[in-house]
């Protein structure tokens, strides 16, 4: 077993209906967290303990940005991120009309309360409420070359904003965390070779609506994403519709999967055949410990049989019977000696 370091921390990436809606290179901390509840089952003499259940799983993750992105609210609230809104303006005008205000923009009802806004003369404090019929505003008391300072509520067209309904409910992203890997022997991340990364794959993320935007005055604001886990049923290679909640993935940079195998075996090693008729072989690469043995690509494999009258094996693993007797079909893999296989071959002429 290798030994690496897990260290500082990656990127983020997460997709909604298939489109990436998020990526993130600028997190501060990001964190999973894993837990089952055990119950234990007794009985008979002494209530000795029978086995112990598992129940109420769990698998979170926090994320936490150092920059603002209007996407985070938007999934915290499960709300679709509009373009065009408004805003109050303010402009410095002098007054070309007595007792009228004319503004360079174009006012919009505010609130419902109509086209208001507000005027103060330019060196004074006292603001004026003021309603524009089209871009003017009637005043009273306002001499022609009087400089005022006008504030109205404009429409800004390169704005965008969300909508937070009472009722909302967070989004659910296929979400990929990415965190580098670095080689063991340093605990300087910074000096350390990095080797690859670690890769967090949850199929279904479920935001936490909750959390806090706190801004202050000698800081900046971060943008937490927490959320759970959503169970996941993997029904391609499995009749018993089992689930996950996710896939951690160590991928190591030029690495040769095989460089850690123990040894390759072929699945069926003892094959019958009848004149003419073929099989294919598949071999299977064996790591010990706690790996699951891996199907190899017969194209990345060298097949020979030691006696081509009686079976021959082709480039691509595939066998086929030509006279009764017994050939021994040997399997190397390209670069690792000591990576060998065999497959006894017993060819009939009749059934």
């Amino acid at each position: 077993m290798k030994n690496y370091i897990l260290g500082t921390v990656g990127y983020a990436e997460g997709f909604l209906n298939g489109q990436r809606v998020l990526k993130s290179k600028t997190l501060l901390n990001n964190s999973i967290s894993f837990a089952v509840s055990p119950t234990e089952v007794r009985g008979g003499e002494g209530n000795a303990l029978i086995g112990t259940m598992f129940f109420d799983s769990t698998f979170n993750m926090s994320l936490e940005d150092a920059t603002f992105a209007l996407e985070y609210l938007a999934l915290k609230t499960g709300s679709a991120i509009s373009t065009g809104s408004s805003d109050w303006k303010t402009e410095t005008i002098t007054t070309s009309v007595a007792n009228e205000i004319t503004v360079t923009g174009t006012p919009v009802d505010f609130g419902g309360f109509g086209k208001v806004g507000f005027y103060r003369v330019a060196g004074t404090d006292d603001e004026i409420q003021i309603e524009f019929n089209g871009q003017t505003a009637d005043v009273q008391g306002l001499a022609v070359g009087t400089k005022v300072c006008v504030t109205y509520n404009v429409n800004i067209a390169n704005a965008r904003e969300i909508k937070i309904a009472s009722n909302f409910v967070p989004s659910e992203l296929y979400l990929l965390v990415h965190t580098p890997l670095f080689k063991a022997g340093s605990t300087d991340t910074a000096s350390s070779q990095k080797v690859g990364e670690v890769v967090i794959e949850i199929p279904r993320f479920l935001i936490d609506p909750s959390g806090d935007l706190s801004l202050t005055s000698n800081g900046v604001a971060s943008v937490a994403l927490n959320g759970s886990a959503q169970v996941t049923f993997d029904n391609t290679g499995s009749c018993d519709n089992s689930s996950y909640y996710g896939r951690i993935k160590e991928i190591i940079a030029n690495a040769d999967i095989l460089d850690s195998a123990t040894n390759i075996v072929v699945s069926d090693s003892d094959i019958d055949l009848l004149v003419d008729e073929t099989q294919a072989l598949e071999v299977m690469a064996l790591f010990g410990g706690l790996t699951l043995p891996a199907k190899l690509d017969n194209t990345d494999l060298t097949f020979v049989s030691d006696s081509t009258t009686i079976a021959t094996v082709d480039a691509n693993g595939v066998v086929e019977g030509k006279s009764a007797g017994t050939a021994i079909i040997d399997v190397t893999v390209a670069g690792h000696a000591n990576l060998v296989a065999k497959a006894v071959v017993t060819v009939s002429t009749a059934p």
